[in-house]
């Protein structure tokens, strides 16, 4: 029996479910803890998952379950401490190496401002940090003179050969 309430939540979810699975390998599931999103990239697989102390779902956690079972807590870049993980993708490299890409930005809402992009190995190492979090440009139009700092993302992601990402976002 579904409570009151809970409905909407099952609706939103299994759209997502359906809407998501087009977009690769990646589960989407809720549960006490909140809603999940697990991708699998070489032989390991990250888990991208709504707190259980928020209701809204306003903080993730990103676990990594390595090839011989060991689950461990994937460490924040620097200058993402104030935010928090939205999407996970699997992104191979022009040499065949797995890596996974992680996009930080806000919950529950977000916004196009703010959205972060991280490399980390299939062992879990990061790669990438975002040190200031913002930049700025003088040259650009008033409205787009601050940004947020992909450099390094940018530099690695270009560097392995990686392209775009297909994300898959906590729903």
């Amino acid at each position: 029996m579904v409570k009151q309430g809970s409905y909407a939540l099952l609706l939103a979810m299994c759209f997502m479910s359906v809407a998501c699975a087009a977009n690769g390998p990646a589960t989407m599931s809720g549960n006490k803890s909140g809603p999940v999103v697990t991708k699998s990239c070489g032989s390991s697989e990250v888990t991208l998952q709504c707190s259980a102390d928020s209701v809204d779902c306003t903080k993730t956690t990103l676990t990594l379950k390595t090839k011989d079972g060991k689950s461990v807590a994937l460490d924040k870049p620097k200058g993402m401490s104030s935010y928090t993980g939205v999407g996970l993708a699997c992104s191979m490299a022009k040499d065949n190496t797995p890596y996974f890409v992680v996009q930080y930005g806000e919950l529950p809402i977000g916004c196009e401002f703010c959205e972060w992009f991280h490399l980390y190995t299939e062992d879990g190492k990061l790669l990438t940090h975002s040190d200031p979090v913002i930049l700025t440009d003088a040259s650009l139009p008033e409205a787009h003179q601050q940004y947020p700092n992909n450099k390094e993302y940018r530099a690695l992601s270009k560097k392995l050969g990686l392209g775009r990402p297909k994300m898959q976002f906590i729903p």
